[in-house]
């Protein structure tokens, strides 16, 4: 399955339900992906939807680093092996260690 790049992302937090919050994953309009953070710490296998669209379940204790990731880096990508037993978010290019904001 190759990688999904998105430039964009809306993050809805949610009360009252077993998934207090996910991110949605766009590529200008169009939506590539969500992900998901479950309460109960059922992080199910990633789906991909006939969209090609891809749902990735990770544990709410990672929904803060996500965020730092999601407001200070880029480019970023999408990616779900083909068995669609694991997914990740991940930076497109290498970073440089030691990096600081001037």
């Amino acid at each position: 399955m190759p990688y999904m790049d998105f430039d964009a992302y809306v993050v809805r937090i949610q009360g009252g339900v077993k998934t207090p919050a996910n991110v949605l994953c766009y590529a200008g309009n169009t939506q590539v992906g969500t992900l998901v953070f479950v309460e109960d710490g059922d992080t199910k296998h990633p789906t991909q939807d006939a969209q090609g669209r891809v749902t990735i379940y990770l544990l709410p204790s990672l929904l803060v680093p996500t965020l730092d990731v999601l407001r200070n880096e880029g480019p970023l990508k999408l990616f779900v092996n083909s068995a669609l037993t694991w997914g990740m978010l991940m930076t497109g290019e290498k970073e440089p260690v030691g990096e600081a904001e001037d």
